[in-house]
């Protein structure tokens, strides 16, 4: 299982430990954080996030 670390900016530079191979918004969620969401798989973008650093891979 390969991890990362996530860092939201937004909520005070709080940093979370990641599966890379589920989905970000699952994973936050998972360790407590409640962030907005309208359909959990990506199409209506309420869950849009923006990469200030690093690489997105978007594989299923």
């Amino acid at each position: 299982m390969t991890k990362l670390i996530i860092t939201l900016a937004n909520q005070g530079g709080a940093s979370f430990r990641v599966d890379r191979r589920k989905p970000l918004l699952d994973a936050l969620e998972a360790q407590g954080m409640s962030l907005p969401y309208g359909c959990r798989y990506g199409g209506c973008i309420s869950c849009a996030a923006k990469l200030l650093t690093g690489e997105v891979d978007q594989r299923a």
